[in-house]
């Protein structure tokens, strides 16, 4: 019979029945660590109170009676959480000063649910932990009466010398200080003596100690939102606390939140701009401190954070997990960047710019990086598509492809694309140029540069003429002939595949045959289809070039933008129009089970196969305005455009801008096989998740029993530290160290210039989004700021006035759709989700790429 629940000295550290957090309390306890007693609602009991839910109650009743009843502290303990590689922190939720047996099965109810909030589902799906190998269990402990409390880090992790301890503290409960409610009190001890090396008194305004209102929740309704965001203190970096993380019920209790400050711990107001308090802890507190946190620390091996309270002289532990990232580690990490980038980068200079798979890819894991930077070699399926169209990429691709990865990030090398088109002609990206104007860096354009010609190269002239005259017509027969062979054949053989491999049962398959099929599924996908499917991108990208050329002599330097411009409405095919889909989904004209069947494959970070399809977790939309179809109008009569080849021309990169959609669509498809087959291999071999932390290659590993538990940690959490360096858009290999520096903004800048990819301009307060799912659903008439976008985002287009993306190109998803929606778009801002805030008034000109900040 399962156990619902442990008294919390009886826990075996199992993190699958009582997750992370208790497994933790309970070494503490164990160790005779002075933890408040409590007991474990198991996540048994989780799984089965639908099913169970008068024996699961029973025992919780009984328990709490057996701890004594009165205030009881309940917190969340998912089985993912408290990770080394990441701490889970304030995405679920935790509540105080619970009294009474309801009470508690209702805030057990409670926890239980935030498991599901959409902060913390896309918290997991960030980090690649598959929904169906998470369960919460609770923890019930004795409310401690704390009269100060905070955080010890046993190792500041701003330090990179790891020298120092961090303390900070604030009278009343925890809970204060992690969520970012109050300004605490700070200090540095040594980490060996434990001497006082610094110390930061807080000083904050009178309102922050007012007390929240008998019985009311932090983030309840009718209040405005807690900023629950890192303090500036580098103490709590790291702990990615989102907006409403953690709540406190107090019931019965108006200063549950903020108990009084100690007597004779108060000082004058300094200057009318806040409170200065006196020191919140004595010498003898903090040594005490720093001696139980050097406990801890042996005790697990590992520098911890470490929550704990004072109370009646005695000191007590409430948590203790893994530092996720240590500034040591980073520090390390970064320089072993910085030597492999030097390794690789050329003689004459190296330009590293984040674009292309980039917008669709921002930060790959470890599987699906190893498969699309294969794929984007000279032998897969990209170098494949470049051979078909003609070009004669350098045989030097072949294994090194165009792309590195960087802090963990996809960048193209332009010293290697510029050979993927023909091997012995001398393009390049010009290194000096582009570090005078690294915006061009964005989507660049190759030149010449014979004095980079290989020797024998007028002797190889001849014939490398000769095969770009067949390139070009390759490429013309191919913009005649491709779309139909595209519909004729290739689509409708990715929906057979898909089809095929959708219908079988694969838990009937062995393990080998499951790796098999997946190498050959792998090849399928990667190599055949993709080198047909990629086509339509590229071909519209080459006449959205000779469109431009043909208007240059009318409009000058203005001629690309008006070319981008005349892309604006294009829109696929309905059955392959994700965006009409969700507007007809919104609007109730498309039911969910048909906008599942037409687009359950596709989702947010489709290109991330470690994130779930919507045929696993079913989208929400809003509505969608039309979009516009453009004409080439408003020449001057007398211009020297030649009308014929523009229109031509015109046409061409709308065809293949709306065809390139419907082969996503298709590519999709196929690629959701991959996804099905790898969750198979994922649950058979019990990896929780890890699987897309491990490299193809290494599959066969698992078939000879090797245990690979120890790699995925490694990888999770140097994938977290490399996430943590500022990675700058564009690298040059002359300032290397601009990885992981800081990026300097101008002095008192209110505007900023990037690409406009979508024309016109509007006005509306700024919604800073990291991940859709964020997002208020009632909320309109905002300029979106968002990293990039792919086909998860286009529910908050639908609602957005203006869009302002970090990075995208005139053809990337964003840039599409918000022309569609006639939205003006502005890409290629670096680091526009830290430059703007959510509230900030902002005029964007999609049309010239500027974004100011009006207020």
């Amino acid at each position: 019979m399962p156990i619902y629940l442990y008294p919390l000295a009886d826990v075996l550290p199992d993190p699958a029945q009582v997750g992370g957090k208790a497994a933790h309390l309970a070494r503490l306890t164990a160790a005779g660590l002075p933890v408040p007693p409590g007991f474990v609602i198991t996540t048994a009991a989780y799984r089965e109170w639908r099913l169970q839910r008068e024996a699961v109650e029973a025992a919780i009743r009984e328990a709490y009676a057996a701890l004594g009843g009165g205030p009881v502290a309940m917190r969340s303990s998912a089985t993912a959480e408290d990770l080394e590689e990441a701490s889970f922190a304030g995405q679920q939720d935790t509540f105080l000063n619970i009294e009474g047996s309801e009470a508690v099965l209702e805030a057990v109810r409670a926890c239980w649910a935030s498991l599901h909030t959409e902060r913390a589902t896309a918290y997991r799906r960030s980090r690649g932990i598959p929904e169906e190998t998470v369960a919460m269990a609770v923890i019930v402990q004795r409310m401690v009466p704390a009269e100060v409390a905070g955080v010890l880090f046993t190792c500041d992790p701003t330090d990179p010398e790891e020298r120092r301890i961090l303390v900070e503290a604030v009278p009343g409960l925890a809970e204060a200080l992690v969520s970012g409610r109050v300004t605490p009190d700070r200090w540095t001890l040594d980490r060996v003596s434990g001497q006082v090396l610094s110390f930061e008194p807080a000083t904050r305004p009178e309102d922050e100690t007012k007390p929240l209102p008998t019985g009311q929740l932090a983030n309840a309704p009718g209040r405005a939102p807690e900023a629950i965001v890192t303090l500036a203190s580098p103490a709590l970096e790291g702990r990615e606390t989102l907006a409403g993380g953690e709540r406190s019920a107090t019931p019965g209790d108006a200063n549950a939140l903020m108990v009084p400050a100690l007597e004779g711990r108060q000082s004058a107001t300094r200057g009318g701009a806040g409170t200065l308090h006196a020191p919140s802890l004595s010498e003898a507190d903090l040594q005490r401190l720093a001696a139980l946190g050097r406990q801890v620390e042996q005790l697990f091996g590992a520098p911890q954070d470490i929550e704990w309270a004072l109370a009646s002289g005695e000191l007590y532990l409430l948590q203790s997990r893994p530092i996720t990232a240590l500034a040591s580690e980073r520090e390390a990490l970064r320089r072993e960047e910085i030597g492999r980038l030097l390794r690789r980068a050329e003689p004459s200079g190296t330009v590293w710019a984040r674009y292309s798979l980039a917008e669709v890819l921002p930060e790959p894991l470890p599987f699906t990086w190893a498969l699309w930077r294969e794929c984007m070699s000279a032998r897969g399926g990209y170098g494949r598509m470049y051979r078909e169209l003609g070009y004669d990429p350098d045989p030097a691709l072949d294994d090194d492809g165009i792309l590195d990865l960087i802090a963990g990030r996809p960048y193209v090398n332009l010293s290697r694309d510029a050979r993927l088109y023909f091997r012995d002609y001398p393009f390049e990206y010009p290194f000096a140029r582009l570090k005078e104007h690294p915006e061009q860096a964005i989507h660049p354009t190759p030149v010449v540069n014979l004095a980079r010609a290989p020797k024998g190269f007028l002797l190889k002239l001849p014939g490398i003429t000769r095969r770009m005259l067949a390139a070009e017509r390759i490429q013309e027969r191919a913009a005649k002939e491709l779309p139909d062979r595209l519909e004729r054949e290739v689509f409708p053989g990715i929906a057979a595949f898909a089809t095929e491999w959708r219908a079988r049962d694969l838990a009937r398959h062995s393990e080998r045959e499951l790796l098999a099929a997946f190498a050959e599924c792998r090849a399928r996908v990667l190599d055949d289809f993709a080198s047909q499917s990629l086509k339509p991108g590229v071909l519209a990208g080459l006449a959205l070039l000779k469109l431009a050329a043909e208007l240059k002599p009318a409009l000058g330097e203005e001629a690309r933008t008006t070319a981008e411009g005349l892309l604006a409405g294009v829109r696929p095919p309905e059955e392959y129009d994700l965006a009409r889909g969700l507007e007809q989904l919104g609007s109730g004209r498309l039911s969910l089970a048909a906008f599942l069947d037409r687009f359950g494959h596709r989702g947010p970070g489709e290109m991330e196969l470690a994130l779930p399809r919507w045929r696993e977790t079913p989208p929400v939309a809003g509505s969608i305005p039309g979009g516009r179809i453009p004409h080439l109008t408003g020449l001057p009569a007398d211009s020297q455009v030649n009308r014929r080849k523009a229109s031509l021309y015109l046409g061409r990169a709308r065809r293949f801008t709306a065809l390139r959609e419907t082969a996503k669509h298709f590519l999709m498809l196929g690629y959701e096989v991959l996804r099905l087959l790898l969750l198979e291999i994922d649950r058979r071999f019990g990896l929780a998740g890890g699987v897309f932390y491990l490299e193809p290659a290494e599959l066969n590993l698992l078939l000879e029993g090797e245990d690979l538990r120890g790699r995925i940690a490694v990888r999770r959490k140097r994938r977290t530290l490399a996430l943590s360096l500022e990675a700058p858009r564009v690298l040059f290999s002359d300032d290397l160290e601009a990885l992981g520096r800081p990026l300097a903004l101008p002095g008192g800048s209110q505007e900023w210039w990037g690409t406009g990819v979508s024309p016109g301009s509007a006005e509306g307060q700024a919604l800073v989004l990291l991940h859709p799912a964020e997002a208020d659903p009632g909320r309109e008439g905002f300029i979106l700021v968002c990293p990039s976008t792919d086909p998860g985002w286009t529910p908050l287009f639908l609602r957005a006035r203006g869009v302002v993306l970090e990075t995208g190109g005139v053809l990337s998803h964003g840039a599409i759709v918000a022309r569609e929606l006639g939205l003006p778009a502005v890409a290629n801002i670096p680091d526009a989700c830290s430059r703007f805030r959510s509230g900030q008034r902002l005029h964007v000109d999609g049309t010239s790429g500027r974004v100011v900040i009006l207020g």
